[in-house]
Formats: structure tokens, sequence, C-alpha cells
């Protein structure tokens, strides 16, 4: 679609159909979701759908830096020795399914910015700062409203992602995609997620992830269970690369252990939960470490021969 149309479609969309925003964060509050993304919505919308999960210890830290959001504390009990992300977000599903809530966002905290793709000429361009600025509860509810169709349409489809912001976003013709289901990246960042779904099927987290891998690992928990994956490929996020977080970084705080151990640690608990070798994508790193970068579609077909490759327009 055009500019004018894109801003046709926001301005005319209903914004109650926008999905709650639910956050796990450690040791970060007032982080960049929060000061960037968060800052450009409704105060009304932040007071009922926003919701950050703590742990105890943090939860006075988080209401002082964030007193116009609702800040959820994850019971001491589920918080033991070595509990990590994956035991967080655990909770998190359970407490939104309790929450009445079905489908949701589930944003890392370091997201900076969400935008959304439309046709200029031969090119596509993403929206300035200024429309940003204005319809960012709208550019969400877009997502909301394309996932929500999405979801009663494919049965199988239960978790995915904005797309990423890179150069290829202005390439030619780029502007045209609506949907991408089974096919490019692993889910991850920017979730949007049908818990009903997945709870039905049978993939929900179990804490096997918590030392690393549980965003790869939920997706493969996911796949393993008959699931299908998606992303947004024209309505985008911006994540802040880890390299550039001056902030202490979780798992070295909670763990004590190197990049190494940890993904020996997730890849150990995803043979355990039956990842089939063929489904990952590997990526060997400068230091000649090898490590899971994503999904091996192919490999998925391998087990799963319905998992196809499907890709819609606007």
């Amino acid at each position: 679609m055009n500019y004018k149309k894109l801003i046709k479609t926001l301005e005319t969309i209903d914004v109650d159909e926008c999905y709650p925003i639910y956050i796990p964060s450690h040791l970060r509050p007032g982080h960049l979701l929060y000061q960037t993304v968060l800052q450009l919505l409704p105060k009304d919308f932040r007071k009922k759908k926003v919701h950050y999960i703590v742990r105890d210890e943090m939860y006075k830290k988080y209401k002082k830096a964030q007193p116009d959001v609702d800040i959820v504390v994850i019971p001491k009990k589920l918080m033991g020795p070595g509990a990590g992300l994956d035991t967080t977000r655990k909770f998190l599903y359970d407490y939104a399914l309790e929450n009445g809530d079905k489908q949701i966002f589930d944003f890392d905290d370091d997201n900076t910015d969400f935008t959304a793709c439309y046709s200029h000429g031969e090119t596509t361009r993403r929206l300035r700062k200024a429309d940003k600025e204005e319809y960012m509860l709208q550019i969400l509810t877009l997502a909301s409203i394309v996932a929500r169709e999405s979801f009663h349409k494919y049965k199988k489809l239960c978790l995915g992602s904005f797309g990423t912001i890179t150069p290829s976003c202005c390439s030619k013709d780029f502007h045209r995609g609506k949907i991408v289901i089974n096919k490019g990246s692993c889910p991850r960042q920017a979730l949007i997620i049908n818990l009903a779904k997945l709870k039905k099927l049978g993939a929900e987290r179990n804490g096997a992830y918590d030392k690393q891998a549980e965003d790869m690992g939920m997706a493969f928990n996911a796949i393993n269970h008959g699931g299908w994956l998606f992303y947004l490929p024209t309505i985008l996020r911006k994540t802040e690369p880890a390299s550039d977080d001056k902030n202490p970084r979780t798992e070295n705080l909670i763990f004590g252990e190197d990049d190494r151990t940890l993904w020996v640690s997730g890849l150990q608990a995803m043979k355990d939960s039956g990842v089939k070798p063929e489904y990952i994508r590997w990526k060997k790193w400068s230091h000649g470490l090898e490590t899971p970068f994503g999904i091996n579609w192919n490999g998925v077909r391998k087990y799963h021969p319905d998992a196809i490759a499907i890709e819609e327009e606007w």
C-alpha cells in the first residue's frame, strides 16, 4: 500500500483491537522499550494493557521507574536457583491466560522502535518519526489485526513476530508483504503469541531453556507439537544490539557463566526436548563456537510436510 492508504488505514483502525503487551524484565527498570515505544502510547492503554513481569526483589525499583504501567511480581516459589527467562515466560503465559488474554504481544525490554512500510515509486519506505509518534498504537493494532485474522484462518498458527528493520526493507516490492508463514527467521524479541493455541498443542514452556536459547527453544517446541510460525514482513521492530547494551547482562549475573557454557546448556535442552538436528540452522562464530542461528525450514518439512511456506500480500 502507498503512504496515503497506510495513513488512512491507521487513522480509521479500531485501537481497542490492539493486543495487550507483556514484558519480562530483570535488572533494567525504565529500560529502552519503556523510554521510547511505550511513551508514545496513550496513558490509559499503558495503565490497562502494559504488564511488566519482574522478580519480587525488583518490584519497588520498577514501580518507581515505571509508575504508569502494571508491574506483576513472579511468585518467589518459581524463582529458585537457576531459574531464568524460560521460567519467567512460563509464568507470563500462565498469568496472561488467567487474565483472560488468549493472544498477546510478548516484547523484550530492549526493543526501541516499531514501524510500518509503504510503497514509494519503485522502492519501499518506512514511516517517518512524526508519523510513528502519532500512530504508534495504531501500528501495533494493525499487527494485532493481521495476526488475529491469520490465527483464525490457519488453525496451526501459534507463534510469530514482527519483522526486523534492515537495509533490505527499502528494496523494490518489499512493501507488498503482509504475512510470511513457515519461512524465514526464528520468532524472537517482539513476539506475537496465540497462548490458547500453544496450550491446546501442548507446546507450553517448561523451564528447560532457562540458561540459553529460550526463544529458539520455544519455536522448536511449537514445531515439534505441529505448530506453525510466522513473521510480519512490513510491520517492523528495532532492537538494541546486545553489544551496545551498557546495562548489566542478566544472564551473566544470574549464572556467572560464559557464552560457550550457556550454549552447551541450550543445545542439551534442545536435544532433551526432542528437537531434530535437521530443524537447526547453524552459524560458526569467529571465536570458533558454532551455535543455532535460526530455523532450517527444509529440515522441518522433512518431519512436518504440512508446514508449507505461505506468503500473503496486502
